[in-house]
């Protein structure tokens, strides 16, 4: 994924502390205060004792496990957290559904989630909302409204960076050639609207074609469901020009499966994970 989403996470959580009317509870707890390290606390802590918690849809990738340290490190920097818990679903959609349901039964005051299955953990997100915490699910839309559903919703350009890669494909393949689209989850926010932005390039570029899956080949954001993707393509499609992915590093652990397939790795448009 991108340095955008180690900044978003960042803020996300700055501003959560920063209100002082958080808490949370469940497996994985650790507590921040016993492993305080920060000697003077950032104006933004706030005075309240609080928790936080980070749920993750899926948390089984590098870029998680990074930006699941860097809410880590930033609750570290406040004597007011007593609390951090971290939550993984692994993919499983009635998973996370639990997990926050869990978190705010057991007196949760904020949430901070990527709502990895979308519109599926909406119901979840109410509500926890509607219970009195503040809840934040950022980057995939769940759909429904800040101030009803929950608090607010932290997104990213995604349709510029769609808009961003298919300008780059058009320049690398002159205007001509077949593209494979990788994504997340079925119907995430984020992997179609990055396919929205491509398409309102290429539609005046009509020797440009997408092979596969479309609007996107699903990987989930899992390195090793990326790589069976890329082989299932690479051998059903003799010519592949290019791959826009909004994972880079899991297409960048895929790699070996071009050279096994004797086949040279063909342009590629991503969003970086150097985090």
């Amino acid at each position: 994924m991108s340095l955008i989403g180690k900044s978003v996470t960042a803020v996300v959580i700055a501003a959560i502390i920063g209100t002082g009317t958080f808490l949370t509870s469940g497996p994985g707890n650790v507590s921040a205060r016993s492993v305080r390290v920060a000697a003077h606390a950032p104006s933004w802590c706030g005075s309240k004792k609080i928790s936080l918690a980070l749920l993750d849809g899926f948390g089984d990738n590098n870029w998680r496990l990074l930006v699941r340290g860097e809410a880590y490190n930033e609750a570290l920097k406040c004597p007011s957290v007593t609390k951090y818990v971290y939550q993984n679903g692994h993919g499983n959609t009635q998973t996370a559904i639990s997990q926050i349901k869990s978190v705010a039964a057991e007196g949760i005051n904020a949430l901070v989630v990527f709502p990895d299955a979308g519109k599926a953990v909406l119901p979840a997100l109410t509500s926890a909302y509607h219970a009195g915490p503040i809840v934040v699910p950022y980057r995939v839309f769940p759909g429904g409204t800040a101030g009803t559903n929950y608090t607010a919703f932290v997104d990213t350009k995604f349709v510029q960076e769609g808009t961003f890669w298919a300008k780059f494909m058009v320049k690398a393949l002159h205007g001509k050639g077949n593209i494979a689209n990788l994504g997340g989850p079925p119907a995430n926010s984020q992997s179609l609207e990055e396919y929205q932005g491509m398409q309102a390039v290429f539609k005046h570029y009509p020797g440009i074609h997408f092979v596969g899956q479309t609007p996107f080949n699903v990987t989930n954001w899992d390195p090793a469901q990326t790589e069976k993707v890329v082989t299932a393509l690479l051998a059903k499609y003799p010519k592949i020009d290019g791959i826009t992915t909004d994972f880079g590093a899991a297409l960048a652990d895929s790699f070996g499966a071009f050279s096994r397939a004797g086949r040279k790795i063909p342009a590629v448009a991503t969003e970086d994970s150097n985090l």
